[in-house]
C-alpha cells in the first residue's frame, strides 16, 4: 500500500498535523500537568516556544499574582492567566531549522554537475546504512549497484524546470549525514527512498525527513508548481517497525490497501 496526503488546499491542515504527529513520538518527555488535567503555565510557555517580550511581561505579572497567593508560580492552572502564547507554525519551526548555520539542506537534481560532485559522499552514506540497518553485503550496495537502484530514475533526463528525479541531501556541520531520493512531478512529490548515517539513528531522521518533504510539497505548491496537490510517501507495510511512522502523519489516505 501507499500512503499519501494532500498538499494543496489542505496544504495548512496537513503540515499542522504533520508536526503534531512529529511532536507525538514515544521520545518526546510527558508534559507537566496539575492534577486536574491542565498543563502548569511554565509547561504552556515551554510548548510554545515564545521569546516574545510580551509573554515575559505576562510572566512578571503571574509572578506578582503567586506572590499575592504564597504559592510557586510554576504551578498556577494556565487558566488563572488568559490565553496562552500561541505556539510556532509548521513553517515558522522549519524556517528556524533551516536558518542555523550548522545545518544546509541541498535538492540536488539527478545528473546534475552539484550531482556528480556529491555522488562519492552519498554513495558512502548509502552503504553505511544498507550494511548496518539491512545487513547488506559490500557486493550489494556498491556504486553500480547504488546507481541503478537510486540515481538511474525514468525522470533523470527530464528537461523540465522543478521536475524530474532529485535527491534532497541533509549536511550537519558540513557533513552529509542523510539523503532522500525525490520524484517531482506535475501533480505530485513522490519520497522513493531515504537512508541515513547510521551514527544519527537516534534523530528519528524518517520523520524528520518527511517533514522537510512535505514543507518542499508545499513551497512547490505555492510558487513553481501549482498543479502540485499529492505528497506520497511511499509503501506502507504495518508488520514494517522502520515503516509505522508513516501511519501517525494526518489527514492522509491508503491507496491499494
Amino acid at each position: 500500500a501507499v500512503v499519501s496526503t494532500q498538499s494543496t488546499g489542505d496544504a495548512e491542515r496537513v503540515v499542522e498535523g504533520a508536526a503534531a504527529a512529529a511532536d507525538s513520538t514515544p521520545s518526546v518527555a510527558p508534559l507537566e500537568t496539575l492534577a486536574n488535567g491542565h498543563p502548569t503555565y511554565r509547561t504552556a510557555l515551554q510548548m510554545a516556544g515564545s521569546k516574545k517580550r510580551r509573554d515575559f511581561r505576562r510572566l512578571r505579572k503571574l509572578k506578582k499574582i503567586a506572590a499575592k497567593r504564597n504559592v510557586e508560580w510554576e504551578t498556577l492552572d494556565v487558566r488563572d492567566f488568559g490565553p496562552l502564547p500561541a505556539p510556532p507554525s509548521f513553517r515558522e519551526r522549519i524556517d528556524a531549522v533551516l536558518a542555523n548555520p550548522r545545518f544546509r539542506l541541498r535538492l540536488v537534481k539527478v545528473g546534475s554537475k552539484e550531482f556528480e560532485e556529491t555522488f562519492a559522499d552519498t554513495h558512502a552514506v548509502y552503504a553505511r546504512y544498507q550494511s548496518t540497518i539491512h545487513g547488506d553485503t559490500p557486493d550489494k550496495c556498491n556504486q553500480s549497484r547504488f546507481h541503478n537502484f537510486l540515481c538511474n530514475s525514468p525522470f533523470q533526463h527530464r528537461e523540465v524546470e522543478n521536475q524530474g528525479a532529485y535527491h534532497q541531501q541533509y549536511w550537519l556541520d558540513g557533513t552529509l549525514i542523510a539523503v532522500g531520493v525525490l520524484d517531482i512531478l506535475p501533480r505530485c512529490l513522490s519520497s522513493v527512498y531515504f537512508y541515513y548515517d547510521p551514527s544519527y539513528e537516534g534523530l528519528t531522521l524518517g520523520t524528520l525527513s518527511a517533514l522537510f518533504e512535505l514543507h518542499l510539497a508545499s513551497k512547490l505548491s505555492r510558487t513553481a508548481l501549482p498543479s502540485l496537490r499529492w505528497y506520497y510517501m511511499g509503501f506502507y507495510i504495518h508488520s514494517c517497525r522502520k515503516m509505522r511512522y508513516k501511519g501517525r502523519f494526518r489527514p492522509s489516505y491508503l491507496l491499494c490497501p
